[in-house]
């Protein structure tokens, strides 16, 4: 496991099991999770060489996967070997990987995505059950796949009580803050483009690994527009947030960032992309931040503007995701798996 969305919304949920007394054991299947878990000491780790072996270990129980392949992995192998095993299917941004690849991977990619994608439809209805983190992809799901609405749970990730207890800070300067992997699909060459349009007084922090970094790099050296701070990838993202005027992610495909959720409980706006899932079930236009329509750089540019010029209400704001807190989110969980 990395540090990526998923494994974060995890990671929240475990912390939160074992210090509220619930018995929790991770069984592992990639050792480098660990790493993710070296500060809880309340949860059983159990490892595993074999996809099989953890298959056979969770017979009879009730599992949430977080990862597809492993996740159809397991399902073949509990129906082959009758293992009665329930899984439970929590859905991200991968179906949308699936059904709209990036047109910018080399053919071979796209092509191997398309028979995945093919065979991924032959068995996601051996799931009992799903989960997934807003209304878009709850219909989604009923009208690509046909899974009957009964078997899906809308269960939107968890926010960090740290970040709703943050004070924001007013930046002295008007400093736009990205967060998110340097990629294409996430819209950072859009944001690139229009740097040269907002005012040279302004900061743009920059926060992120992935191919784009060169470019990120380069712009960096010139003096158009904003000035660029960069800083490779962290966990330690808080007090970013805190010292930003606005956070802005123009990313074309979602599932439900953790970007937006985490600035929001700060008391910051944001400004993203109006794409298929995201932003639009966690921004509220006017209150919490600000849609654009997608790919609409000179919007984009207006609305980055009027965000980092509005006089924003924190309260309101930050109320906006009072639903998203870890409490409510872990109970939801525990219902799905006793349903």
């Amino acid at each position: 496991m990395g540090f990526g969305g998923a494994e974060r919304v995890c990671n929240e949920l475990m912390s939160y099991y074992a210090k509220h007394n619930v018995n929790v054991t991770l069984h592992l299947y990639d050792m480098d999770s660990l790493e993710l878990l070296s500060y809880h000491d309340n949860i059983n780790v159990k490892k595993y060489t074999t996809i099989r072996r953890l298959a056979k270990a969770l017979k009879g129980q009730s599992v949430i996967i977080f990862n597809y392949p492993q996740g159809i992995k397991g399902i073949i192998l509990s129906r082959l070997f009758r293992y009665h095993t329930t899984y439970v299917m929590r859905h991200a941004t991968f179906l949308y990987r699936l059904e709209s690849p990036d047109r910018n991977q080399p053919l071979n990619k796209r092509i191997l995505l398309l028979l995945y994608y093919n065979f991924y439809l032959r068995f996601i209805k051996l799931y009992e059950k799903h989960i997934v983190l807003n209304e878009t992809m709850k219909r989604n799901l009923v009208r690509r796949f046909k899974i009957k609405e009964e078997k899906i749970s809308v269960i939107p990730n968890p926010i960090n009580q740290t970040f709703l207890e943050a004070q924001p800070l007013k930046p002295t300067v008007p400093n736009i803050l990205y967060v998110g992997r340097l990629l294409k699909s996430k819209g950072l060459l859009d944001l690139l483009a229009i740097r040269k349009e907002l005012p040279s007084h302004w900061k743009l922090t920059i926060i992120g690994n992935g191919h784009l970094k060169i470019d990120v790099l380069k712009a960096q050296k010139t003096s158009i527009g904003p000035e660029i701070i960069y800083h490779e990838a962290t966990a330690d993202i808080l007090d970013f947030y805190k010292n930003a005027s606005c956070v802005v992610l123009p990313s074309y495909r979602e599932g439900s960032p953790n970007v937006l959720l985490e600035a929001i409980a700060v008391g910051k706006p944001v400004v993203a992309y109006d794409c298929l899932s995201g932003p639009k079930d966690i921004i509220v236009p006017n209150v919490n931040g600000l849609l654009v329509p997608l790919g609409d750089k000179q919007i984009l540019k207006e609305s980055l503007v009027n965000a980092v010029e509005k006089n924003w209400s924190e309260f309101e704001i930050k109320n906006t995701v009072q639903s998203h807190r870890i409490h409510l989110i872990a109970e939801k969980y525990l219902g799905v798996l006793k349903s």
